[in-house]
């Protein structure tokens, strides 16, 4: 896919079967999109501990990726969310539940070249998203080791790919403040 200074995308859901390929793909075309990002839930990947494989029900979602990729768009995967199996299915802070996270990242970056070259670490870890039992605030310090970690896994395994880090719920600033003082825009790209 090529590199934007710009893109103009939309988030899918094609990962929760909302959506299907053909349908977005032809979207995109019409709303004048270049991009296009969705989810790869770390829980589908490694439903049992220490065992990464996309699972059947994600065809579709490579399916989009491709298509993407094809038309000259440059689709981005979401490395979304906590697993059952490593912090009680919560943010990966541990040291045992990052090393996870990285390899998960470091399969879906490797498993998705050459359609996907964007990878986006967590969502909203700002507000706990996607941590079970939610948590109402996610420490950025805490961010970034993880995002260190996914960050060097992905580029091993997919060496042009560009990592995205940071992304907030709404504009937290003294969040964003702790992120770049924690380091973390030396992780991203």
């Amino acid at each position: 896919s090529t590199s934007h200074a710009f893109q103009f995308g939309v988030c899918t859901h094609v990962a929760l079967g909302r959506s299907a390929p053909p349908q977005v793909l032809a979207l995109l075309e019409t709303g004048g999109f270049d991009s296009l990002r969705d989810d790869v839930f770390w829980g589908a990947i490694e439903s049992e501990p220490a065992v990464l494989r996309f699972p059947e029900k994600y065809a579709p979602l490579r399916a989009a990726f491709a298509g993407a990729a094809a038309r000259g768009h440059a689709p981005i995967a979401i490395l979304a969310y906590g697993n059952r199996h490593y912090d009680g299915g919560g943010l990966a802070r541990s040291p045992a539940a990052i090393d996870a996270y990285a390899r998960y990242a470091g399969f879906v970056a490797r498993e998705l070249r050459p359609h996907v070259k964007q990878f986006e670490i967590w969502n909203e870890w700002n507000s706990g998203f996607g941590s079970k039992p939610r948590v109402k605030h996610g420490d950025a310090r805490e961010y970034v080791r993880l995002l260190a970690a996914a960050s060097r896994a992905i580029h091993r395994e997919n060496p042009g790919a560009v990592v995205i880090g940071g992304g907030t719920s709404g504009v937290d600033l003294a969040w964003l403040r702790e992120f770049i003082d924690a380091g973390g825009l030396a992780h991203a790209d």
